[in-house]
């Protein structure tokens, strides 16, 4: 796996902080190593203000809608770096980088939680935008967490008790699963430029992706719930980046793979496969003790793992 820095953003001290609370938590109970391969940091501040080392090469993770409309909030700060004129500051425009966006949609619609990473080395002037010289950014992370612009928290006044628990847990689920197929978007990402043969033609602007930049999912137009989110969003993180000392890589897989699920409050015992019940045995042993996302930090999941 390439070494990759995450920097959450966002100007909201309240998810900063619970972003912070919750990173911190994980590293002071896992008993996992968390590898140099991947380091987390946060950053309160707008998009244009994230400090970018040297030569890093950037993705920016949009948490957008499913067809691509980059009308407001992040999405509409992401034009304005993106667009490499005036146009966008003149008019309100964001035509050119929607329609550049809308070209890697499959079919014009994306599905919530999948991620596609847009490249913009070749979009038109490209290298002038302030994405390029001040963030070293050539990428965009589509990652729909609604449909259309609006609230997609469920949550109602007179819902009984459980019936909250269970809407705010689909919340982190939902999160979480948005956060990991933005980390697996952007490795696929660079182990196919990896196998690639020949120098891209614009290979200043190109290269592989070392720096994601990842805002609030689904806290803008979204509603979601501060907690919530930083619960879901750092627990996909930690388990992504932990370091399993297993002897193969499908080993591992199945490891990791328990850890979601266990951290998701999903009933991991229900499956009999022999790996999997040696995974489990090892890394929960006899503990029949289950997570509570809603009640606990992500740092009391690790306290589980042995």
């Amino acid at each position: 796996m390439s070494k990759l820095k995450v920097i959450l953003v966002d100007s909201n001290p309240f998810l900063i902080d619970a972003w912070s609370r919750q990173l911190s938590s994980a590293q002071r109970f896992s008993k996992l190593k968390f590898p140099l391969t991947l380091t987390v940091e946060t950053h309160r501040g707008k998009l244009a203000t994230v400090p970018i080392e040297g030569d890093a090469r950037t993705a920016i993770v949009s948490p957008a809608n499913s067809i691509g409309g980059m009308g407001g909030g992040f999405d509409e700060a992401l034009c304005t770096l993106f667009n490499p004129t005036e146009e966008v500051i003149k008019t309100g425009t964001s035509n050119a980088v929607e329609s550049w966006i809308r070209r890697y949609l499959h079919h014009g619609y994306t599905p919530l939680g999948t991620a596609h990473v847009v490249e913009f080395s070749d979009f038109p002037q490209f290298r002038h935008s302030k994405a390029w010289t001040q963030l070293r950014a050539n990428s965009i992370v589509v990652v729909p967490t609604m449909r259309v612009p609006h609230s997609i928290y469920t949550v109602k006044e007179g819902d009984s008790e459980d019936v909250v628990d269970t809407k705010n847990r689909g919340v982190v689920s939902f999160v979480f699963d948005c956060m990991w197929e933005a980390l697996c978007a952007v490795n696929r990402y660079n182990a196919r430029l990896g196998m690639q043969d020949h120098v891209p033609v614009k290979a200043d602007l190109a290269g592989k992706v070392d720096t994601l930049v990842i805002p609030g999912l689904g806290t803008g137009y979204g509603n979601l719930p501060i907690e919530l989110v930083a619960k879901g969003m750092v627990g996909a993180l930690t388990i992504w980046g932990a370091e399993l000392n297993q002897p193969s890589r499908e080993t591992s897989n199945v490891d990791r793979g328990l850890l979601c699920l266990a951290f998701l409050g999903e009933d991991y015992t229900l499956f009999h496969n022999p790996d999997i019940l040696k995974s489990r045995n090892a890394m929960f042993g006899d503990s029949h003790r289950r997570f509570d996302i809603l009640h606990q930090d992500v740092g009391d999941f690790y306290r589980l793992v042995e």
